[in-house]
């Protein structure tokens, strides 16, 4: 029985070590907040939302893209 429980408390002293060696290969991005204005004419309404680094830039990029294609059709 004392073989058992020296087993089972070592299987579980180990699994923290694996689990941190694979959370080592994937480093998470870290996220950029950005405040939102949902509506006019108002400085109190904001929205927090948080994306990447990765995911802003191809919004902004998105955004341009967008407004670009407007000032062209209206010329």
């Amino acid at each position: 029985m004392r073989m058992f429980v020296a087993f089972v408390a070592s299987a579980l002293v180990m699994t923290p070590a694996f689990a941190s060696s694979d959370e080592a290969k994937e480093p998470k991005a870290e996220k950029v907040c950005r405040a939102n204005k949902l509506a006019t004419g108002t400085r109190l309404a904001k929205k927090k939302i948080c994306k990447t680094a990765e995911e802003w830039a191809a919004e902004d990029q998105r955004n341009d893209n967008n407004l670009r294609d407007v000032q062209r059709m209206t010329r």
